[in-house]
């Protein structure tokens, strides 16, 4: 264990660099949460406890600095408190995933479901893993949204640690035996997530795995999918993506060819009106 080299409870009521330290949130042996505010505005802080965590804090702020989207925690700043660095993060005030359990609408799962898929696939894109998606690391914003937080054991594709990160309720079956993360890995996860809001307990402790889910057809299909045991068979074939975008091609071109229809009907009864109107 390592000593802490800031006592955490020491800090409320501080001030650094105009953040005014408010609330401590919660806090373990290296690193501490807490509420701040400057000039009215309200923002969390994620400060270094220990020197054991500074390559943590440090790592972590590498990884999201440069990120811009809605599906991941916006960083502000850093800090520097008593020698330790800080990261300035955005303050989420509807909280996490995990105090919802039980809570939400079929139509709110499904909203969530689908955004965090969305988020996934773009953390795919730029090659990061967050590597341990589960209630508590997922915030809900004003509207709904759902945010991951927490990148402090997320890594880059190719540079993973040969040792377990995550929590044992949510990570894939292949990780807890000892595989990296992958993709494949990640969307097991948001699944156990969904599920977990749905049903009250992650699949890991259902003895009955259900497979329906109240979602529509083809989210409790895809949810199922997600859940399997074989990473290879998470992912939506590519055939019916294909099929489906090129459905979606088809009602397009149909909306376009309507409109050009639509536009030449209007045309020619503009014309029909203006002739009749015309003196013979």
């Amino acid at each position: 264990m390592s000593n802490l080299k800031i006592s955490p409870h020491d800090l409320i009521g501080c001030s650094f660099y105009g953040y005014h330290i408010e609330v401590l949130v919660e806090h373990n042996d290296v690193t501490g949460i807490f509420v701040s505010q400057k000039q009215g505005e309200y923002y969390i802080i994620k400060l270094a406890l220990a020197q054991d965590a500074i390559p943590l804090i440090e790592h972590e702020e590498r990884i999201i600095q440069n990120i811009n989207h809605w599906g991941v925690v916006s960083f502000i700043s850093r800090i520097d408190i008593n020698g330790f660095p800080a990261l300035v993060l955005h303050r989420y005030t509807r909280g996490v995933l995990a105090q919802y359990i039980g809570l939400l609408s079929i139509e709110e799962i499904s909203n969530i479901f689908s955004r965090l898929c969305e988020v996934c696939d773009f953390l795919r894109e730029h090659d990061i893993f967050h590597r341990d998606i589960k209630p508590d690391n997922i915030a809900l914003d004003n509207g709904g949204v759902p945010v991951l937080i927490d990148f402090g054991m997320s890594c880059c594709t190719g540079k993973q640690e040969e040792y377990f990160t995550g929590t044992l309720d949510y990570a894939a079956p292949e990780v807890l035996k000892g595989e990296k993360v992958t993709y494949d890995s990640e969307l097991y996860s948001i699944a156990s997530v969904v599920y977990a809001l749905i049903h009250g307990i992650p699949p890991s402790k259902d003895h009955a795995l259900r497979t329906s889910h109240g979602l529509s057809v083809q989210e409790d299909a895809k949810l199922n999918r997600m859940l399997n045991l074989e990473p290879s068979s998470r992912r939506e074939k590519k055939r019916q993506v294909n099929l489906r975008q090129s459905l979606k091609k088809e009602k397009v071109k149909q909306s376009t060819n309507l409109y050009i229809f639509m536009c030449i009907v209007l045309i020619f009864l503009l014309w029909f009106s203006i002739t009749l109107l015309l003196p013979m």
